[in-house]
């Protein structure tokens, strides 16, 4: 396996940067953060002057939380918003493909619930967990801790009576809420079909309603039973489905659970590809706890592939990740228990690694201090199996020369038996000459049969071994031929020996020929998943592309269209100023019988009196300069709303069909998505059928040859 580790660090990407300082430049004010409510006022009070506080308070109403064990399957974070029930912890999965019937009986990873959480309940553990950063989750957390515990049939009652009740008032929003939490209850109570049923009804609901973060988070509900249930084609598609809808924390949870359900499946290669993906959005949230355990799930499938360093490395990483948390983390019942099971696992696991790459020295400290957490955790069941594969390690560290010992014994032994039979052929022999001639004959005989049997049979082992199919026949055929011959001559002692040989190399080819298809089998099955995901990843950054390419011209689109109005509603304002009537204002017959009198008086040089003329006509024409003016003004206030209102709708029917067209284009991606997963069945399908067909020709033996061609 040649795995590309990405690069394991807080650092953030790129995008994730422009992703930072595209929130920085945001700007959160109390009216237009009203949707929060009180809370998000909260959430808002003590960031005046830092915007960037305060977009991470919002962030953190729906942060994740995630526990460091490998091999864990990774809820969604529910929304604040939703007044669930708290979950039980989240137990180990099996990981089949990496260990034999034997080590599999003996790891600690298995065991399910109860061997994740033996010695404390997972329901007192999960009451333990330390308390959320955020002010609305924790609020959340004691309002589900202050919870009575009724019995699950008491509180589905009365959860169905809430979801009828809500449908029947049309309220979709209170009925999507009930039926998720039917199915949490459903959930810890292992109940997975019925739970799946709710979670399906939810699902319904949240499509209707388009609640894309509802339909996200049924996804991951589905993907999780279905793989409790043995559901693994259905927990894939749920989670490839909960992947496209994610963002970039539910994508990290989506590329962790299909890592984990290949996992299970046997096909560690695509599992490796989807912890490679999980560890690349661990760096971008720059996330601790999420770097520890896809880092650790890596190590785990590099170790089913045979790629034990790389395996060595990740398993490292996972466990002193896990041990630096310890010095920051809260001191509390919960921390201590998850840093033992990280610790414990992690340990176990290094030891198996370094068991299978031969280096034993290590393998026994590392499961020397795996046995040493679990008894500090009183953990004994773990401790056992611990001291168990302790002992084994140890074992094996001189086991090398316990076989050449062995070995020189068994030369020695067959030393003594060829001794034997030679030492019957120089025993003294009594009789008449005819008989010690016929007894030393006899014996002579018996000794060469016995050791051209030996030499016969070593050469027949290794040359099935080293032999090709057409050797193979040949041999048979030879050795039919020589049977054949010594039952012409009677020598049916000899024949039956042939005979015996003969059916041994056929047993030992057929042997050959059913390992040699059944290792063709795997290798097709493994071509039509690795076409899959490769299809499904150019897939996927086909639509994100065109996605991005939608957005982007919608968006230009938008920016152009509001320079034009801008400009336009310029220019439709200056010809407004210039052509609206009156340009000039009309003055009344009043006002111009006083400027009239005002002059007439000047000329008769009554100054005085005209000067109170002058001042009576000035007031009367400031008024109706004020009066033309406000006139003037409402006439052109009209004209602008007209203009604007017509931009309006401009600007309103672009907008409607940007919302169009994104919503055709994600009709189409689920369309493609569909047709893409319906030829991976019918590839895989017609895969399975053909590989069924050549098992059944070569068990009836109609045609033992072709299966091979």
């Amino acid at each position: 396996m040649s795995t590309n580790l990405p690069e394991i660090s807080g650092s953030r990407s790129p995008e994730g940067r422009s992703l930072k300082k595209s929130s920085v430049n945001s700007k959160f004010l109390p009216t237009s953060q009203a949707r929060f409510g009180y809370l998000g006022h909260l959430c808002l009070q003590n960031s005046k002057d830092d915007p960037t506080e305060a977009l991470r308070n919002i962030t953190a109403l729906d942060a994740p939380s995630f526990l460091p064990n490998v091999m864990t399957l990774q809820r969604a974070s529910t929304p604040w918003q939703y007044n669930t029930p708290c979950r039980t912890l989240e137990a180990a999965c099996a990981d089949d493909s990496a260990q034999g019937e034997e080590a599999r009986s003996l790891s600690p990873s298995r065991g399910g619930g109860s061997q994740m959480l033996k010695s404390t309940s997972k329901k007192a553990i999960s009451t333990q967990a330390p308390m959320p950063a955020n002010y609305v989750r924790r609020i959340r957390r004691k309002a589900q801790m202050s919870r009575s515990a009724n019995d699950h049939r008491q509180q589905i009652a009365d959860l169905k009576m809430l979801a009828d009740s809500a449908s029947r008032s049309g309220n979709v929003y209170q009925a999507l809420q009930a039926y998720h939490k039917m199915g949490v209850v459903f959930d810890n109570q292992a109940m997975y079909p019925e739970a799946v049923q709710k979670y399906k009804q939810f699902l319904a609901l949240c499509i209707t309603s388009k609640n894309t973060q509802g339909e996200a988070l049924a996804y991951n509900c589905l993907g999780i039973d279905c793989f409790k249930m043995g559901q693994y084609d259905e927990a894939i598609q749920y989670h490839n489905k909960h992947l496209e809808l994610a963002d970039g924390t539910g994508r990290l949870i989506a590329h962790t659970n299909l890592g984990i359900v290949f996992q299970a499946m046997g096909l560690s290669e695509h599992a490796a590809i989807h912890h490679q993906h999980a560890i690349e959005y661990a760096n971008r949230m720059g996330s601790k706890d999420a770097q520890c355990f896809t880092v650790g799930n890596l190590g785990i499938a590099s170790a089913a592939q045979g790629d034990l360093q790389t395996s060595r490395i990740c398993l490292q990483y996972h466990l002193s990740s896990a041990q630096r948390q310890k010095a920051t983390a809260v001191d509390s019942k919960f921390a201590q228990h998850t840093l033992k099971e990280v610790s414990k696992s992690a340990y176990h696991r290094l030891g198996q690694v370094n068991a299978t790459d031969g280096r034993f020295d290590e393998a026994a400290d590392h499961f020397a201090k795996a046995m040493e957490v679990a008894k500090t955790g009183a953990d004994q069941k773990d401790e056992e199996v611990s001291v168990a594969m302790l002992g084994i390690a140890r074992g094996m560290l001189n086991f090398d020369e316990h076989c050449a010992a062995l070995v020189k014994k068994a030369a020695e032994a067959s030393l003594d038996g060829e001794e034997d039979g030679l030492r019957d052929l120089k025993r003294p022999l009594q009789g008449s000459p005819c008989e010690v001639v016929l007894t030393f004959s006899r014996n002579l005989r018996s000794w060469t049969t016995n050791q051209l049997r030996k030499l016969n049979a070593q050469a027949s082992d290794q040359f099935v071994m080293n032999s090709e199919e057409g050797d193979l026949d040949a041999c048979a055929e030879a050795l039919d031929q020589q049977r054949r011959q010594f039952e012409d001559e009677g020598k049916y002692e000899d024949a039956e020996q042939v005979k015996q040989r003969l059916e041994l190399l056929q047993e030992k080819a057929d042997a050959k020929r059913r390992e040699a298809l059944r290792q063709r089998q795997l290798a097709q099955r493994l071509g039509v998943e690795e076409a899959h995901m490769k299809e499904l990843q150019e897939f996927n950054q086909h639509w994100d592309q065109k996605v991005a390419e939608f957005e982007a011209h919608a968006a230009s689109l938008q920016s152009q269209l509001q320079d034009r109005h801008n400009q336009e509603f310029a220019e439709a304002r200056k010809k407004f100023e210039m052509e609206t009537e009156p340009r000039n204002p009309r003055f009344s017959k009043d006002l111009l019988n006083l400027r009239k009198i005002q002059d007439t008086l000047a000329k008769m040089k009554k100054y005085s009196e005209a000067s109170k003329t002058k001042q009576q006509a000035d007031v009367v024409e400031a008024k109706e300069r004020e009066a033309w003016s406000a006139k003037r003004e409402t006439k052109i206030r009209g004209l602008e709303e007209q203009f604007l209102h017509k931009q309006s709708l401009e600007m309103t029917g672009l907008t409607k069909r940007i919302v169009s067209g994104r919503e055709e284009q994600k009709q189409a991606r689920k369309l493609e998505l569909q047709r893409l997963l319906q030829r991976y069945h019918n590839a895989r399908s017609s895969c399975d059928g053909m590989l069924c067909c050549n098992r059944l020709s070569w068990i009836s033996g109609d045609d033992p040859a072709g299966c091979f061609l």
